[in-house]
């Protein structure tokens, strides 16, 4: 999906269209997609493009954790290696090792 130049209304105006059916830039979860859109961005869009400025702050709640999005982690728990798809993933196999619950 391309949008155009983002630093114009007329790229703006193409990217709050696509997020007013998309919750995302890509499938149904954060993906580098997303980073890279929001890093192209500099600055969250005004409110005459309230998809993309709604968009923009789900993305910007990530923190530091938006340059991870998208990305393949492994982690070792115990003897399994466990391959995590999304920030999503990471979180909720971390919580379950500190609780003994991945064998």
């Amino acid at each position: 999906m391309t949008f155009g130049d983002l630093k114009t209304n007329a790229g703006l105006k193409s990217l709050d269209e696509f997020l007013a059916d998309n919750s995302y830039i890509e499938g149904f979860q954060p993906s580098q997609a997303d980073t890279t859109v929001f890093q192209a961005l500099k600055s969250p869009p005004s409110a005459e493009f309230p998809h993309a400025l709604r968009w923009y702050n789900h993305i910007k709640s990530f923190g530091n954790g938006i340059t991870r999005i998208g990305r393949t982690y492994g982690f070792r728990f115990k003897k399994y290696r466990i391959q995590i798809k999304s920030i999503f993933d990471c979180q909720k196999y971390e919580k379950k090792a500190y609780r003994n619950e991945i064998k």
